[in-house]
């Protein structure tokens, strides 16, 4: 593993680290507030409480800022299988305010995530962004279709969540928030390609259009997505959402990698450690999501 990738690694893990925490600070606003406000007046209750503000700042922006300086490194690949780290910050936080103990499935949901962490760093999936041409006819092409097949999944899960009941609807609506932030993911990548360029003017009209396209796609599909990630709050339990909403993001980097971006795999075992590292992920952001879940009720009870 070289120095490049393994800083790109840390950088994911501390952007991993801010959003699962700003998730957290969300999920307590949003269990306290009272059953009038849950409809009309919801999001304009949750905009004036301090604390759902630092949470979505933690998203948006610290988050959102290692997640920039990670892309750099390590590309839209390996990023998102990183993201579910920050749950071992959020279990062992939890153990050391509550003064408990780590339960066995907690602690096989870190070991599971540490060896998935590993398995990330070594199947050398990486792309490097400041020596990849975004302005190739084929690239464009290919962002483009993507793109349109995640909106694809985006208006068919929005229709049928819309015909279902409370616990499907939340389910559906966190499969939602996933893709938004699956295409967010890879949006950033051009963004943070060719943002060197535009400021420095020195951008062909190629370069600027992708740049204004990033830009347009990063704002509209994290605003989607957190709006469906506090809706889907409403529906059903942390512990069962945040597990769903990791799915899309972690198999549409296999897409990604092979297909937008033509990429050939480095080794014959870089794509299976990948899809095992996915596997891994998910077990463990299940193990630890109830952790997280019991963290939230807790400081729903203290507060």
């Amino acid at each position: 593993m070289s120095t490049i990738v393994l800083l790109g690694i840390i950088y994911a893990l501390i952007a991993s680290a801010s959003n699962n925490f700003g998730l957290v600070l969300q999920k307590k606003v949003v269990n306290e507030v009272p059953p009038e406000a849950r409809d009309k007046k919801f999001f304009r209750t949750l905009a004036k409480n301090p604390i759902w503000l630092l949470g979505v700042a933690m998203q948006v922006g610290v988050a959102a800022l290692f997640q920039i300086l990670a892309q750099y490194y390590i590309g839209p690949t390996l990023v998102p299988g990183l993201q579910g780290f920050g749950l071992i910050i959020l279990a062992i936080g939890s153990v050391k305010i509550n003064n408990e103990t780590l339960t066995a499935a907690e602690m096989l949901g870190i070991f599971l995530l540490i060896v998935a962490t590993a398995l990330i760093g070594f199947c050398e999936l990486d792309i490097n962004i400041s020596e990849f041409d975004f302005q190739q006819v084929w690239f464009f092409r290919n962002a483009i279709i993507f793109t349109f097949i995640i909106i694809g999944f985006f208006i068919l899960l929005e229709i049928c969540q819309r015909k279902s009941g409370a616990y499907v609807k939340g389910i559906l609506l966190s499969v939602i928030s996933g893709f938004m932030y699956a295409l967010s993911d890879f949006w950033t990548s051009p963004m943070v390609g060719t943002i060197g360029t535009v400021f420095k003017l020195q951008a062909n009209w190629a370069e600027g259009s992708l740049f204004v396209i990033a830009c347009v796609m990063l704002v509209s599909t994290n605003i989607l997505a957190i709006g469906k990630t506090q809706t889907a709050f409403k529906h059903g339990p942390a512990s069962i959402l945040i597990p769903i909403r990791h799915v899309p993001s972690l198999v549409a980097p296999v897409f990604v990698y092979y297909f937008v971006y033509s990429m050939t795999a480095p080794k014959s075992y870089s794509l299976w450690f990948f899809l095992v590292s996915i596997v891994l992920i998910t077990i463990s952001s299940y193990l630890l999501g109830k952790r997280e879940e019991q963290f939230i009720k807790d400081e729903k009870e203290k507060s």
